[in-house]
């Protein structure tokens, strides 16, 4: 388990009264997530998605000072591939801006987009599924640790399952540990240095079995769509 508010940009999306998914606070008013969690579930609007900032049991009111908004706008990638998971990112715009405060603020972002991370550690953080029998979600937030796979060792394992094959725009994690599940789907996959942390990945897809069968754990890689979240956060004036 986390500490409380120990990663404070990590969100929950909330539809209706149910968690979904998870994602990062990127700036004072948009959410990075994955394009999956909310690619055709939305059909009909966004009304009943709430995002919840700054939370931490998910089933207690009270344990934090956590806020409840709405979305404005939702901004998945073009190029988003729904049966092969393929650019598998969106950004959530709010409908009104952040304040900043303790348990509540945005993660930094790679800033060279060459860096490959490899043989770092990473830490993925959500509320999935935490026990294999029960289809539950975790009510307390979670982290797990492990070394990064590299990309080319990542693409040979899955290779028994093409449905599902990463690309060089994915980043790895090794789950020999301990594996994510359903509901991390959307969540920031960080390396930190002391106090300060940077998003490399977004939870895309793993194992079904949320077991370790030999299949690293693949993230949306994000220096790969840099330039994409950039040109969504940036306004567009016209003269």
């Amino acid at each position: 388990m986390t500490k409380v508010n120990e990663y404070p940009w990590q969100v929950a999306i909330v539809n209706g009264k149910v968690f979904t998914c998870g994602g990062s606070l990127i700036s004072d008013r948009h959410v990075l997530t994955a394009a999956h969690c909310v690619f055709g579930g939305y059909n009909k609007g966004f009304e009943n998605m709430t995002i919840s900032l700054g939370d931490h049991d998910l089933t207690t009111k009270n344990d934090t000072e956590n806020v409840a908004l709405k979305v404005k706008y939702i901004d998945w990638n073009l190029h988003y591939h729904a049966h092969r998971i393929y650019n598998d990112i969106a950004i959530l715009e709010l409908e009104e801006p952040v304040i900043f405060r303790d348990g509540i603020s945005a993660v930094k972002l790679p800033t060279d987009l060459d860096d490959q991370f490899e043989g770092q550690n990473a830490t993925l953080t959500g509320w999935g599924r935490h026990k294999l029998k029960s289809y539950e979600t975790s009510p307390v937030l979670k982290e797990y640790t492990a070394p990064l796979v590299d990309i080319d060792e990542c693409i040979e394992a899955w290779e028994p399952h093409p449905s599902l094959t990463p690309r060089l725009s994915n980043v790895c994690l090794n789950v020999t540990w301990g594996a994510p599940c359903h509901g991390d789907s959307g969540s920031p996959l960080v390396t930190c240095s002391g106090l300060q942390c940077t998003q490399i990945g977004v939870m895309s897809f793993g194992s079904p079995s949320c077991e370790n069968v030999g299949l690293p754990e693949v993230f949306t890689r994000v220096t790969s769509f840099k330039p994409w979240i950039d040109m969504v956060l940036t306004p567009i004036h016209y003269v």
